[in-house]
């Protein structure tokens, strides 16, 4: 059998165009699982920030009432590396203290919560 025109069979242009579709489609992949991973980094770096002032706020509030001017109280330990505690605390009226705690992960602020502690608590 005798084929007129075209020959049968994958040519060089098919191949590399194949090779650039592919090429494209696999670039957009990769770039979707690094947006993923790093969106995935961030809210490890929330989850561990909230942990870690919440058990901060928890601290502060179990311990006694400091009646200095400002108040001082000593940030806890933290097990993980390159995080940070900073804490605020500010005298209000009929002893009442506003608490601040601000937690950094590479000195960059994640997180910070505020609440109240009562001398009468």
């Amino acid at each position: 059998m005798e084929t007129k025109g075209r020959e049968q069979g994958i040519g060089l242009i098919e191949v590399l165009v194949a090779l650039a579709i592919i090429a494209l489609v696999s670039g957009a992949l990769i770039g979707a699982l690094s947006a993923s991973t790093k969106a995935s980094a961030g809210n490890v770096e929330r989850t561990t920030a909230d942990s870690l002032a919440q058990a901060q706020l928890e601290q502060i509030m179990k311990s006694d009432y400091d009646v200095g001017n400002p108040p001082l109280y000593t940030p806890m330990l933290i097990p993980y590396p390159n995080y940070s505690i900073g804490i605020t605390a500010e005298q209000l009226e009929d002893g009442l203290q506003k608490i601040t705690v601000q937690v950094l992960h590479h000195e960059n602020l994640v997180m910070s919560i505020e609440t109240y502690k009562s001398k009468h608590d």
